[in-house]
């Protein structure tokens, strides 16, 4: 298979380097450099969140693929740019629009817990599913009910308070790029404790009652990009 990447040029270098008389070096795995009528530009290379598939077609008919995409080329036209941030910039965002910043909105961050303590609360679960399966009858409620299992309420109110120092940690990697305001900060971190939840419970009515909370969460926070 063949080796392909997507090459952007800054604006102010679209009308002025002929790319037919181009070429491109490769100083490391990170950095490259366009050289044009012996004049060189400084380039990153990005690595894309997602991957692509690169087709060539002979008669407008039958596609072939050819390459994955994986990684983007950027040239600048002078050295005075921050690469490092430029870089992460890039590497939080796709190709197209829709695709902005889907590091942030999108990928779900790898939860960093302690795993005794995920082990603690998926005992806990079990003995309460094991009273169910032991009960001589069981009534579920709708979801707008007021009145819930105390040991259910008692296991989520755990689960946050065990869960929030180590999201707040997980948060601290987020890059800076992007300018935030305590608002999103603080809705994003919601949305983590949220997911943790969601991810964690095993019960599937209280998994049901995380996950409705996580879909308003996630809407509200994508209003607040827009």
């Amino acid at each position: 298979m063949e080796q392909h990447f997507i090459l952007r040029l800054k604006d102010e270098l679209k009308d002025i380097i002929d790319l037919k008389e181009s070429t491109l070096e490769s100083l490391d795995h990170e950095m490259v450099q366009l050289v044009y009528k012996n004049k060189k530009y400084p380039g990153i290379i990005v690595k894309l969140p997602c991957i692509m598939e690169s087709q060539k077609t002979l008669d407008k008919k039958q596609f072939y693929k050819i390459s994955d995409i994986s990684r983007m080329v950027v040239i600048f036209p002078h050295n005075d740019f921050d690469f490092e941030k430029e870089r992460k910039m890039y590497e939080m965002s796709g190709l197209s629009a829709p695709l902005k910043y889907c590091k942030v909105r999108r990928f779900r961050k790898k939860f960093t817990g302690k795993i005794h303590l995920l082990n603690e609360i998926e005992q806990k679960v079990n003995e309460l599913l094991e009273k169910d399966k032991r009960a001589k009858k069981v009534v579920i409620e709708g979801e707008e009910t007021n009145t819930a299992d105390e040991d259910i309420l008692g296991i989520v109110a755990e689960i946050e308070n065990n869960l929030e120092d180590t999201n707040f940690e997980a948060k601290q990697e987020q890059t800076n790029v992007i300018l935030e305001t305590p608002e999103i900060i603080q809705l994003k971190r919601e949305i983590e404790q949220q997911k943790s939840l969601v991810d964690n419970a095993l019960n599937p009515i209280l998994q049901q009652r995380f996950k409705a909370k996580l879909d308003i969460l996630l809407d509200k926070l994508e209003n607040m990009y827009k």
